[in-house]
């Protein structure tokens, strides 16, 4: 529950003791600055904390009082600074109506950020979190700026909770230590990365965090927001580290992999062009997101082999020539399935058995 309740700092004008002053001594705002050799307007701005006590004033003081220059400097010192605070509360209390659009419940339930009570404190915990002095400020807001990812458009999306795991993966990302960004060494590598589909995550992850980063490639595996379908982002976090980060929706084998490799695609083929959203339904960046499904399905399953396949295995239904063919590629049975399967040639319930699921992001 957070407390929307402030405690507002209390602010005391250096002017109102002065006017105490005067009030004890029968002195006037007039009296005292022809004392001071001031104009009446200056002391009049002071009275109504409109100027402030400067050190020349505070001097002045000192000699028609006999009250230390110290004292005013330090009254004029807390007020300026119960004052900033006051501002500061007020801004929070403001960022706070946007602060609520986030996803806060849900990021404290995953560990991303802190626990708060107070508003201004949840204010400044997602301050904090996204690297800003103000949440107007947020970078990975506009999601159509350094980032390449694939969303459904099945499930409504949250322009706010796709900013938090935007952000997450890019906090994530600077934990891991990677050589420089290396094309070739990134193609090279590929057949090596295809392989470590036949284990399970505890056994490629490692591997496959090391292999990438070897290539200058931060792997980040983060789970879901709510109203965030996201299967994979890839995007720049400097000019010699790219990120890849994904989550696993529905947990199957094969939309991982086949995930993965779209991702490497955008860094293998787009890597200094635009950027590359997909929504499935939308024209943005159609052409960039069909060379990356194709990348990735080439290198999971030969487009001329997959077609001699499917004739087959359309007359004859044999899931026997299914596993012989998904052996012979080097993929697991589920890729072969969600092929046949996203091309309509059989249905999306049908083998599922073969499919196997991951349960690492429980």
């Amino acid at each position: 529950m957070v407390n929307t309740k402030q405690n507002t700092p209390v602010l005391i004008l250096p002017g109102e003791t002065l006017v105490e002053l005067l009030e004890e001594k029968g002195m006037t705002q007039l009296e005292l600055a022809e004392r001071m050799g001031r104009p009446p307007k200056t002391i009049n701005e002071i009275i109504k904390g409109k100027a402030s006590i400067t050190p020349e004033t505070a001097i002045q003081l000192e000699g028609v009082f006999s009250v230390p220059a110290s004292f005013w400097m330090n009254l004029e010192s807390n007020y300026q600074i119960a004052l900033a605070r006051f501002n500061f509360v007020k801004k929070l209390e403001n960022e706070y109506k946007i602060a609520e659009k986030y996803p806060y419940k849900e990021m404290v339930k995953l560990g991303w950020i802190n626990p708060c009570r107070e508003v201004k404190e949840v204010v400044k915990c997602m301050l904090n979190f996204f690297g800003v002095i103000s949440l107007e400020n947020v970078v990975e807001k506009n999601i159509f700026v350094g980032a390449q990812y694939r969303i459904s458009s099945k499930k409504n999306h949250s322009k706010e909770a796709v900013t938090a795991w935007l952000r997450k993966g890019v906090l994530e990302a600077q934990k891991i230590d990677t050589s420089d960004f290396n094309e070739k060494k990134l193609r090279e590598n590929i057949p090596d990365i295809k392989k470590l589909m036949f284990s399970s995550p505890s056994e490629f992850m490692p591997k496959l965090t090391r292999i990438l980063a070897d290539c200058g490639v931060a792997l980040v595996i983060l789970k879901n927001l709510k109203n965030v379908p996201d299967n994979g982002v890839t995007r720049w976090i400097s000019p010699k580290k790219s990120l890849i980060q994904m989550s696993i929706r529905g947990k199957y084998a094969d939309i991982c992999w086949f995930s993965l490799f779209h991702e490497i695609g955008h860094l293998l083929l787009h890597r200094k062009k635009g950027v590359y959203v997909d929504f499935e339904n939308e024209n943005i960046n159609k052409d960039q997101e069909r060379e990356a499904n194709n990348f990735a399905s080439e290198i999971l399953i030969p487009e001329m082999e997959y077609k001699n396949f499917v004739t087959k295995f359309k007359t004859l239904r044999d899931i026997n020539i299914l596993k012989s063919f998904a052996k012979n590629n080097g993929v697991i049975n589920g890729i072969v399935v969600g092929r046949l399967q996203n091309d309509e040639i059989i249905g999306r319930h049908q083998l599922n058995s073969l499919r196997n699921k991951y349960e690492w992001l429980n």
